[in-house]
């Protein structure tokens, strides 16, 4: 297996919970043996955003992989673009 895990942090609860319910979405449906977890935690005044993706090992699931992950971070750059006009 091929494991790829994404972090994101940030001070604002609000903000990753709003990446979260954007990419959730478009995470339920997979490629076949694409695996997906998600989950929030706390760390003192610190909220991380946790992305696991897990694919078997060979080059056409690495580039499944590949896509997703550039799929989520073209997703979060949008948020972020979009969060940096409305302050």
């Amino acid at each position: 297996m091929i494991l790829s895990r994404l972090k994101i942090k940030s001070v604002s609860r609000k903000y990753l919970d709003s990446i979260y319910k954007t990419l959730h979405p478009d995470n339920t449906v997979l490629p076949r043996g694409m695996t997906l977890s998600e989950k929030l935690e706390e760390h003192k005044e610190t909220y991380v955003y946790i992305i696991d993706i897990n694919v078997p090992c060979g080059s056409k699931n690495f580039d499944s992989m590949r896509g997703a992950l550039d799929e989520i971070l073209t997703i979060i750059s949008m948020i972020e673009n979009i969060s940096r006009r409305l302050k």
